[in-house]
């Protein structure tokens, strides 16, 4: 998988005057580090749905994991559209990243062991993830399907003694 180098922008409009954009850098390591993050999706009828999901950045994507019967795999069956985030819960410091993209469902065994492999050692062991045929399975008998986000855009909003709002555009 090639790792894919944005285009990075400050907007001075959300900015402080003295801001400077957020380096690529620093927001794979708040992907890279994070543990929670936000998934949002779009029901069949429209309306959105939002969900807290475990993940992992590799190779300048993320990656997900759900049932096949759980409501956002439903979602990204009829809308692969999706956007993830994750922050800090503080008004006055932090930085929050914002993906969007489009997911692919991951099938290939040997990508699916190794993400599952990267699930189990980010989680120390919590999933009991194994490849199976085209699906993750877990220590309980149940399977998930594995997604990967490759972003198409990303926005990184800083807090502190200066605010920015950084744009990554990705080239598709």
């Amino acid at each position: 998988m090639s790792v894919t180098h944005p285009v990075t922008s400050l907007d001075r409009r959300f900015s402080s005057q003295d801001a400077t954009p957020v380096t690529w850098h620093q927001a794979e390591e708040i992907l890279g580090n994070g543990e929670m993050f936000w998934l949002a999706t779009v029901r069949p009828d429209g309306q959105p749905h939002v969900t807290p999901v475990a993940g992992v950045w590799c190779d300048g994507a993320f990656y997900f994991c759900t049932g096949p019967s759980e409501q956002k795999s439903i979602n990204l069956a009829s809308n692969p559209r999706c956007t993830v985030t994750i922050g800090s819960p503080q008004f006055r410091s932090g930085l929050d990243i914002v993906l969007e993209g489009q997911v692919e469902p991951v099938t290939d065994p040997e990508r699916l062991g190794s993400i599952a492999s990267s699930l189990e050692h980010k989680y120390d062991g919590f999933f009991g993830f194994s490849a199976g045929n085209g699906v993750l399975n877990n220590a309980a008998g149940g399977v998930a399907n594995l997604y990967r986000i490759a972003p198409r855009k990303a926005l990184g909003f800083g807090r502190g003694q200066t605010y920015s709002q950084t744009r990554w555009a990705f080239q598709t």
